[in-house]
């Protein structure tokens, strides 16, 4: 952490991944259009109900998170499915 810079690296999409877990779980089974998932991150609350400041995302950038998840399986172009447990 420089300056209030997170370095890109692992952590990088640590809020991202975690709020795409939360939403996988809660929407378990269900095929879902990546761009529901996209709103839902951009309109992520932090437990002080402020818009959280590192969920913010686009399609381009979530569907890469997601194709490197092991709980999230590709069903056809944009639609998601949340295996995990």
């Amino acid at each position: 952490n420089i300056g209030g810079f997170l370095m890109a690296g692992k952590l990088k999409h640590e809020h991202r991944i975690r709020a795409a877990e939360e939403y996988g779980r809660k929407y378990k089974q269900q095929p879902f259009h990546i761009k529901t998932l996209v709103e839902w991150c951009n309109n992520y609350k932090s437990q002080r109900g402020k818009i959280h400041r590192f969920t913010q995302t686009n399609n381009q950038q979530m569907g890469n998170i997601l194709k490197m998840h092991k709980d999230f399986i590709y069903v056809k172009p944009s639609t998601w499915k949340y295996v995990g447990e």
